[in-house]
């Protein structure tokens, strides 16, 4: 019953947001307060399964009539797709089991600040270099909470991007078809889009974007199958589903634009029953970005949190915006599965735009860079050159629709198109991040809305180019299977094996520091005496905070940034950490030393491009 399933989803998520936020507003922040809550959650998914059994959409069941051929003739060509998205879901589900989690921003800041509210048993403005542990909205770190708090593990965090992903492509289904595409075309669709590469590596991570794409997609989804009867209160989930996808990411603001476009066009529905959706509205207000940007303004001065704009994020000049994140957008869509000689490819494509031009866009776009690895990474993949290919073979070989445009405009899938296409200028105009297209996962079903509407594939034609399509999908298993974050080869211990190359030991650097990323401070943790209760260590900012946690629930910990170096400006600690340059600082200080004492140094290494750092550890006297 995949309907019930969305639906469950956008159910749990709604409760995890507003006993988050509530809990911790309110101080009751803790295991027993969670667990009470539980009984509620419990209610309503039993009061909406038993709703769901006669409201279930036809649209869901289409593709499922279509999976009995996986059991009739599993070797035809119409059933690679579904196959091949089977493994796939097989495969990130051993990674993850196999693998700590290793996404560098939810250990550094996500994971974090939740401990932190845990720890106070109430949410709090955290006095931290990293400010990303207070402005940026917490939809995820509310879905990570109840795990964190009754199992005290990270391992299960993965669950919440493995279950988005299996959601995604009844639901690619059911709103490409509601907006009018034709069914065959939402059929190849519905498995073609799920492997983007960025979709694949974020399915068994703990990254925080492209599981927001089931948000996005049920927003809209909802709202085209909602009726003045029986399904009227689906506009009710979809007002839900749109306040978790912008209470996850501020990023995602602009996407909520497809959703108006939507609510607008079927407003003569809704309008004169608003009061049946007013409970939606209510839960939606607290489990959307509002509770964010009013705790932003209140200890900022601004919505965002950031007012002077530290991370470089904020765009002033919308034509830096649109040719920088064009150029970026561009260049990771070409991305391939393996490229050896990636550092090379990236020197020539830098020296081919002119060096005033280069200067003109990095002032204006600070974060500006064009990169490709040696294989797609979670942290910057976005469709990836397997998806672009199907896209432009599809268009090349698909008939365009011509429509006048006054049918078009009564075409669903062409303005939630136009929205989308808004959407994706307004964000390339405003934000000038290095991770456009890791960014940009939750945009790209409505982006695909335009080229699947005007261009079909007949269906002979279909079928001939079916492995073409599998083929080209297939090539997502190549950064699956390599990945440094959770490989499923022996990648490491191969090439250190058989080759001695600089360029191969820095892949291997690389596969080092994600396989130890999650226990990276267990060198210093070793040295630290067990009664230390609060461990407190000098940050730049950006520092791997998580680990220093574990076991979760033993020690707290606190930081300060590393110009703060003064014992009295410093919050209380028995022990602290600080690279060796602030070290031989402190130990060169006079009152540092009456104070503090030295115990031990290791080597630690957060980031395969900056290789290991010396750090110490100080004891209070």
């Amino acid at each position: 019953m995949p309907l019930f399933f969305v639906k469950g989803w956008i159910l749990i998520s709604t409760w995890a947001s507003l006993v988050g936020w509530t809990l911790s507003l309110s101080g009751h922040f803790n295991q027993t307060s969670y667990a009470w809550s539980l009984v509620f959650l419990a209610f309503a998914l039993a009061l909406l399964c038993g709703k769901t059994k006669s409201l279930c959409s036809k649209t869901f069941f289409y593709p499922i009539c279509y999976l009995k051929r996986l059991r009739e003739h599993p070797l035809n060509p119409s059933c690679w797709l579904p196959l091949l998205f089977i493994f796939v879901a097989f495969l990130t589900l051993v990674g993850a089991i196999l693998y700590t989690p290793s996404n560098y921003d939810a250990l550094s800041y996500r994971l974090p600040r939740i401990l932190h509210w845990l720890g106070a048993g109430h949410w709090h403005w955290i006095d931290t270099p990293n400010t990303r542990q207070n402005y940026s909205a917490p939809g995820f770190e509310w879905l990570m909470a109840p795990s964190l708090v009754f199992f005290k593990t990270d391992r299960l965090f993965f669950l919440i991007n493995w279950i988005s992903f299996l959601l995604l492509p009844s639901l690619i289904f059911r709103t490409f078809r509601l907006a009018g595409i034709s069914a065959k075309t939402c059929w190849s669709w519905m498995w073609l889009l799920p492997f983007g590469y960025g979709y694949v590596l974020q399915s068994g991570s703990i990254g925080n974007d492209a599981f927001t794409t089931v948000y996005a997609l049920a927003s809209v989804s909802f709202v085209l199958s909602a009726d003045r009867k029986e399904k009227f209160l689906d506009f009710g989930w979809a007002i839900l589903a749109v306040a978790l996808l912008t209470g996850t990411k501020g990023s995602n603001l602009p996407l909520a634009l497809p959703w108006f476009a939507a609510m607008l066009s079927r407003y003569q529905i809704w309008i004169s029953r608003i009061p049946k959706l007013l409970p939606s509205i209510a839960m939606a207000l607290m489990i959307s970005f509002i509770p964010t940007a009013v705790l932003n303004h209140k200890h900022t001065g601004s919505w965002s949190g950031d007012p002077t704009n530290q991370g470089k994020m904020n765009l002033s000049n919308p034509i830096a915006g649109f040719a920088g994140n064009s150029l970026m957008l561009a260049y990771s869509a070409a991305q391939p599965p393996l490229l050896p000689a990636s550092s090379r490819v990236n020197d020539i494509v830098a020296h081919l735009f002119p060096s005033e031009f280069k200067v003109w866009l990095l002032d204006r776009f600070p974060r500006f860079e064009l990169k490709m690895g040696e294989f797609p990474m979670e942290e910057s993949a976005g469709l990836g050159l397997g998806l672009t290919a199907c896209l432009a073979l599809w268009i090349f070989k698909g008939r365009r629709s011509l429509m006048p445009l006054p049918i078009l405009r009564g075409q669903p899938w062409f303005f939630l198109g136009i929205a989308g296409l808004i959407s994706l200028l307004f964000f390339m105009a405003k934000m000038g991040s290095e991770s456009t297209a890791r960014l940009l996962l939750p945009y790209y079903p409505f982006i695909f809305l335009l080229p699947l509407g005007f261009w079909r594939l007949p269906s002979e034609t279909l079928r001939k180019l079916a492995p073409i399509f599998a083929f080209l999908s297939s090539t997502a298993l190549v950064g699956l299977i390599l990945s440094p974050a959770r490989p499923l080869f022996p990648v490491q211990k191969l090439l250190t094996s058989i080759v001695d190359s600089p360029r191969f030991a820095r892949v291997c650097a690389v596969y080092q520091a994600y396989l130890q990323r999650g226990t990276c401070w267990d060198p210093i943790l070793t040295i630290t005496p067990p009664n230390i209760k609060t461990l407190g260590f000098f940050s730049h900012g950006d520092d791997l905070e998580a680990p220093l946690w574990k076991p979760f629930g033993l020690r707290k910990i606190v930081s300060t940034g590393e110009k703060d170096i003064t014992a009295s400006g410093i919050p209380h600690a028995d022990a602290w950490l600080a690279r060796r340059p602030i070290a031989e600082f402190l130990k060169s200080n006079p009152e540092w030393q009456i104070h503090w004492k030295e115990i031990g140094a290791q080597s630690i290494t957060q980031k395969a491009s900056v290789g290991g750092e010396a750090w110490a550890i100080f004891l209070a006297r």
